[in-house]
């Protein structure tokens, strides 16, 4: 089981309840993520959790040049998904009538949210308007099952959903958890991170002349 965990952590899973449910109850022992931290540890990295607890993945100890550089591709590749993920929540919440956003372990019945949005023109719209978003979520077939079945499994690529056997039911996991805070982290540090860009933008450019 360690063996196992530590593989997954260092490959960049997010462990959590819904995606490993062995490696995250595994991980819920104290002793347990002191031994996996102690390892990782080792090679610079340590065993982090998400505010919530709800999944734990592997984070850098430090921060040198080569860990920025790591740290800032992941940014991009969950900025990337900024506008699908945020679309997609929004979606799901207006279809399942929910008051609040989802969380780790919610259950999204595919027939019951594909009768919602065919129930609701201004859904389908929101359904549709994914295919503006990049060709994975576009399809030659324009009916809402085929656009929804290509949104779920995109997120299911990304991450975010576990489909059962069937496919009619999608667990969300803990990766969402680390979803929000990246959105929260960006939303409160824009000016920053802008400026950031603006600088490194600016030392590439010095850099062609």
């Amino acid at each position: 089981m360690f063996e196992a965990t530590v593989i997954e952590l260092l490959e960049g899973a997010f462990i959590c309840r819904t995606a490993y449910p062995d490696l995250f109850s595994y991980l819920e022992d104290e002793a347990t993520r002191r031994q996996v931290d102690g390892y990782l540890t080792q090679i610079g990295r340590r065993l982090a959790a998400t505010a919530h607890g709800e999944a734990y993945y592997a984070a850098h100890r430090a921060v040198g040049t080569r860990e920025r550089t790591e740290i800032r591709s992941l940014f991009k590749e969950v900025k990337h998904e900024l506008r699908p993920v945020l679309g997609f929540l929004n979606l799901i919440m207006q279809a399942q009538r929910a008051d609040r956003t989802l969380g780790t372990g919610d259950v999204i019945d595919f027939p019951k949210t594909l009768l919602h949005i065919s129930e609701n023109p201004h859904l389908g719209e929101i359904l549709r308007g994914f295919a503006t978003l990049g060709k994975e979520f576009a399809s030659s077939d324009a009916s809402l099952r085929t656009l929804l079945d290509r949104l779920l499994q995109q997120m299911v690529k990304s991450g975010y959903l576990i489909p059962d056997r069937q496919g009619d039911r999608f667990e969300v996991t803990g990766k969402i958890d680390y979803f929000y805070e990246v959105v929260d982290f960006l939303a409160e540090n824009e000016q920053a991170i802008r400026e950031a860009q603006d600088q490194e933008s600016e030392g590439e450019t010095g850099r062609l002349f």
